[in-house]
């Protein structure tokens, strides 16, 4: 320092007193300083400490309400889906059938599956059956027994719904019978067999308080509102609601302010006559299952004064904490300084240059007996250590060296594949068997932009899945990707994955960059797509069954034979239902596990057709379908599995005459073209809807635009027929315009 020279040094005699007078100036300057810079620090500490910590129980408690919310109108979707469910199935039930078909003497079975459908979904106001002529003739009020549902508009309107063969619900209505509000749902009542004639229908009104219960058990301190489509307030959890099933405009502004936004979000902000900032999360309805939704909004509302303070508090206590731990540090540190005289600094100084320059031999010289003379000492004896440890850090180097290729050694023998990106997301690790998964090697990779070489895409919409790895380094915890996610290799070939990212995090907090971890997961994905077709098949098994025992049942209360041939018929095409389902289930197991045996041979065209077709004629009469095949002389011949070919056509031609409109034509045509024969099965019936096109091969796909009760079969026909057609080398594929649906197979001569 230039204030710090010989000529200071001169005016005092005594060599001690002289070395103590330059620190007491020293220390008073440094102090100043010091004490400065530690106010600044104090203050900005806790500034931050105070916004984070505040900053960050707001984060939780948004979350937690929306949250909340979100599972409270799921709940509500699910209580209408149950609902729903319930009434369809009591519209399927024989019984219904028949007591509508004459069979009076049933009444007494039919009004107890009534009283028992409470137990089933929760209360109902009202249950009524209505025949089709508009007349209530069942109902859990006898007064209703006998008018006519005409002079009830709001229940005629679902009774008018669902003769049209469909299910039916209705919004938040007000009750014609109890003059409560209440939701309407209504199922048609159809015959068991022929054409599913629509018999009557079966109506019921929900209890309205399952809704207002499921509000009230909701476990955050906030007001919950339920608003329908037209922004109407239907339910709440207040105990005094004052606008109880009147229209709120502020909703509705948010409404048309919020739109496209699906899904539930949290905001801070004020609506008209708050006198306050509210913390309000809009969780819309999305539906379940067959309920699809009305439109309707939860909002969950909390003020932020109640929901913030503890926040507040919290944040409050803890800066107060953190700035006194800081002051304290501060002064020990202070104390130190002052109370500790560092050696002489001049011979200090240049003593420790030189030893930083690595001249080991040289020490402090001309020591004291005071506090100072101790210090030096002590860094003499340091520098005689630094001469000792010379050889034990070259040892301890050596050993790193070692740990690190131990390290590099161990990433590689991970067996995920394991990628590191900085923050500008350029890849800076890549181990071997992130090659190995993705077919791209480290040195094409490294220093490569992530999305240049890893393409992570979701298998729904084909869009990219990258935002668990951008989460990761915003919020600086790790998070996993989605499970429908795919990975595109180097040569363009697609697999199935499970992944996850976290953050990398420097010491100072800073996240610079992330750690990507994934590995094959066709196994996981096949595990999964079992379970999910051992469940519906289950499913598909459990209503024919039960259709059986309850025909076998009522068969043995029947004394005449032919009512007991009747319904044992009926049980036994149930029973063979189950067996065409196991028979198509055992095939789709064979075919997912490549265990298809296949023999080929000389085959004749038409002479698989002519059998196809003499198997057929019974259910295209049944249809009213004619079936016609064209351009397909005798002497077409290929060289392919008999059997399989038999089932691909088997399977086209059924479905054809299924979804085929009546009195109409079922074409078949087969030509030879390149080396391949193309075959041709069309029909005139009602079309695939766009969105349903991707999954028209998938497992149990049934088409949404067609009442499909009345069909039987699982929806595997399709599935089967293109696995069979990708075994013999072949693939299948569809054109769907307008009402008129081609197949088309194409398969390798020879």
């Amino acid at each position: 320092m230039p204030w710090l020279n010989h000529d200071l040094f001169a005016i005092y005699s005594d060599p001690i007193s002289r070395l103590r007078c330059y620190f007491m100036k020293l220390t008073t300057k440094v102090a100043l300083i010091f004490g400065g810079g530690a106010t600044v620090m104090i203050m900005v500490t806790s500034f931050l400490i105070f916004t984070s910590t505040r900053s960050i129980l707001k984060k939780n408690i948004s979350a937690q309400q929306t949250i909340s919310a979100v599972e409270t109108i799921d709940k509500i979707d699910r209580i209408f889906n149950n609902y729903l469910l319930t009434l369809q199935t009591m519209g399927e039930e024989e019984d219904l059938e028949r007591f509508l078909g004459g069979e009076k003497n049933i009444q007494p079975e039919i009004n107890r599956r009534m009283r028992e459908l409470t137990f089933l979904t929760g209360p109902w106001d009202i249950l009524f059956v209505v025949d089709r002529n508009g007349t209530i003739i069942l109902s859990t009020r006898a007064d209703e027994v006998g008018k006519s549902i005409k002079q009830e508009p709001v229940s005629n309107i679902a009774y008018e719904k669902a003769l049209e063969g469909g299910t039916y619900y209705s919004g938040m209505v007000t009750s014609e019978d109890a003059g409560k509000p209440t939701v309407i749902f209504a199922a048609p009542i159809k015959q068991e067999s022929g054409k599913r004639i629509v018999e009557g229908v079966i109506i019921g009104n929900m209890s309205w308080p399952v809704i207002s219960e499921a509000l009230h058990t909701v476990s955050i301190s906030a007001e919950l509102d339920l608003y329908d489509a037209q922004s109407v307030l239907i339910a709440t959890n207040r105990d005094d609601p004052a606008n109880l099933f009147t229209r709120d405009q502020t909703v509705e502004n948010d409404r048309q302010r919020y739109r496209g936004k699906q899904n539930s979000f949290t905001t801070i902000g004020e609506h008209a006559g708050d006198t306050e900032p509210y913390l309000i999360t809009h969780a819309p309805s999305l539906g379940f299952l067959s309920y699809k939704g009305n439109g309707w909004l939860l909002i969950a509302k909390a003020p932020t004064r109640v929901v913030f303070g503890p926040a507040t508090s919290i944040a409050l206590r803890t800066t107060a904490f953190m700035v006194l731990l800081i002051i304290l540090m501060i002064g020990l540190v202070s104390f130190l300084f002052i109370k500790i005289f560092v050696r002489p600094v001049v011979a200090m100084t240049n003593t420790a240059a030189a030893i930083a320059k690595g001249d080991l031999t040289k020490r402090v010289v001309g020591l004291s007996n005071d506090e100072i003379g101790t210090l030096g000492n002590e860094f003499n004896v340091m520098t005689e250590t630094l001469i000792k440890d010379a050889a034990q850090i070259s040892s301890i180097s050596e050993e790193l060296r070692k740990e690190l290729n131990k390290s590099k050694a161990l990433m590689e023998s991970i067996g995920d594949g394991v990628v590191a990106i900085d923050r500008a997301w350029n890849i800076v690790l890549w181990n071997k068997t992130a090659t190995a998964i993705s077919g791209w090697s480290q040195g094409e990779a490294l220093g490569k932009p992530f999305r240049d070489v890893v393409k992570f895409i979701r298998e729904r919409d084909r869009e990219e899945n990258i935002m668990f790895i951008e989460e990761a380094m915003l919020h600086s915890k790790p998070f996993s990707m989605e499970g429908d996610t795919i990975l595109i290799k180097k040569d363009g070939s697609e697999i199935p994955i499970s992944d996850s990212a976290a953050p990398i995090i420097e010491h100072d907090g800073v996240v610079s960059g992330a750690i990507i971890i994934f590995r094959d997961a066709s196994q996981e994905r096949e595990a999964h797509r079992l379970h999910s077709d051992f469940a519906y098949a289950s499913h598909q098994i459990r209503t024919p069954v039960a259709k059986a025992l309850w025909m076998l049942e009522s068969a043995l209360d029947k004394e005449n034979v032919q009512d007991i041939k009747g319904q044992v018929g009926k049980a036994y095409q149930a029973i063979q239902s189950v067996n065409k389902l196991s028979e198509e289930l055992i095939e789709v197991s064979r075919i997912d596990q490549k265990q298809v045996a296949v023999e080929k041979d000389d085959v004749g065209l038409g002479d698989i057709l002519s059998g196809i077709i003499k198997d057929m004629a019974i259910k295209a009469k049944d249809k009213d379908v004619a079936l016609e095949i064209h351009s397909i002389p005798e002497s077409m011949r290929i060289t392919t599995s008999p059997a399989l070919l038999k089932k691909i056509l088997q399977a086209l031609i059924e479905n054809a005459i299924i979804y085929c409109k009546e009195k109409s034509t079922v074409d078949i045509n087969a030509i030879i073209d390149n080396k391949e024969l193309l075959i041709q099965v069309s029909n005139i019936g009602f079309g695939i809807l766009g969105e349903d096109q991707p999954a028209v091969f998938t497992k149990f796909f049934r088409g949404k635009n067609i009442d499909t009760t009345a069909i039987a079969g699982a929806g595997l026909g399709l599935y089967i027929a293109r696995g069979y057609a990708k075994i013999l080398g072949g693939r299948i594929w569809f054109d769907s315009k307008g009402d008129k649906i081609t197949f088309y197979v194409s398969l390798p001569i020879a």
